[in-house]
């Protein structure tokens, strides 16, 4: 019978360290949802920055079209993203969900530098018309007065000459 009990103790010293190691690589895989998870949730929230930067440097008049495709590109890894962890793919799903925030990212950077240009050329068109439309007054005003001084003046000659009767011969 000891050589049942030593059986009996082996088995369940295995069984305890199987156990062991399957907790082990269900708390390393919870871990890794865990991480996935947050990593998928951070890219979403950057895209959502990116595509409002994008918004506003468009009323702003910029050209945002090689922008929305990144954007675009950003959408789709991290819709790959979740489709690797809805089969349990944890690290795929990490890799693809900080791709998806790195190019997110890079939109908005690109986005914030396009809408300080738009804002700085739209500053500069509307100074620019401000100095036309303020230039043409000036000038407009100085023709007027120095039109009513010549006509003052012609006046003045007019009023100032004799008239002389021709002489009788």
């Amino acid at each position: 019978m000891p050589r049942c009990k030593t059986y009996l103790v082996l088995i369940l010293c295995l069984s305890i360290i199987g156990l062991s190691n399957g907790l082990a690589l269900a708390l390393k895989q919870s871990d890794f949802q865990n991480e996935a998870q947050q990593a998928i949730d951070t890219a979403q929230t950057t895209i959502y920055e990116a595509f409002n930067q994008i918004t506003q440097t468009d009323l702003a008049g910029a050209d945002i079209t090689d922008l929305a495709s990144a954007l675009n590109t950003a959408i789709n890894n991290l819709n790959l993203a979740r489709a690797a962890f809805n089969a349990s793919e944890f690290t795929t799903a990490i890799q693809l969900a900080e791709s998806a925030q790195n190019t997110a990212e890079g939109v908005i950077d690109e986005a914030q530098r396009r809408l300080a240009i738009a804002l700085t050329n739209s500053a500069t068109q509307i100074l620019l018309v401000c100095v036309v439309v303020v230039t043409a007054v000036i000038i407009t005003y100085m023709l007027i007065t120095r039109w009513k001084k010549h006509r003052r003046q012609q006046t003045r000659e007019i009023l100032r000459m004799k008239i002389r009767l021709p002489k009788e011969e």
